[in-house]
């Protein structure tokens, strides 16, 4: 008896796509480490100034050197520009992340496609074995009584 294998003829589409989303997997976790840096940064930022208006408050009210306040709000005014900055980098990593999210789930969804598609097949190669496994079965049974008789 001959034994068929299963070949599916988009293994190597198949194999591409499994080869992307992994590349993506990747892609969107470096971009995820970017974004979390990124934001923590801009989240330490946000403390300091937050820190240091505190601090000018309470000079101002405890009494201090105009030169004293000027210095400290040029920190600010310095610290805000970095913020702004920050925020903008901030915006742009979760864009990134973002896209990368929504590229991994199309692939996502094309490589499901393509299995699915792969299983569809196989099982109906399977069927068709076992057709003709069966046709072979009752070949040889009548082969056999007709030898027989």
């Amino acid at each position: 008896m001959i034994e068929l294998t299963f070949e599916y003829t988009l293994q190597k589409v198949l194999d591409l796509k499994k080869r992307q989303k992994e590349e993506l997997q990747q892609q969107y976790s470096e971009a995820m480490n970017t974004f979390e840096t990124v934001a923590t940064k801009l989240y330490h930022l946000l403390k300091q100034r937050e820190k240091l208006e505190e601090q000018a408050r309470e000079k101002i009210a405890v009494g201090t050197s105009i030169h004293e306040l000027q210095q400290r709000e040029m920190l600010i005014v310095q610290l805000h520009q970095e913020i702004q900055q920050q925020q903008r980098a901030t915006s742009l990593a979760r864009e990134r992340m973002d896209k990368k999210h929504r590229d991994l789930q199309a692939i996502s969804i094309e490589l499901k496609k393509y299995e699915k598609m792969k299983q569809q097949k196989q099982e109906r190669f399977l069927l068709e074995e076992k057709k003709r496994e069966q046709q072979i079965m009752d070949e040889l049974s009548v082969q056999a009584f007709a030898f027989r008789v």
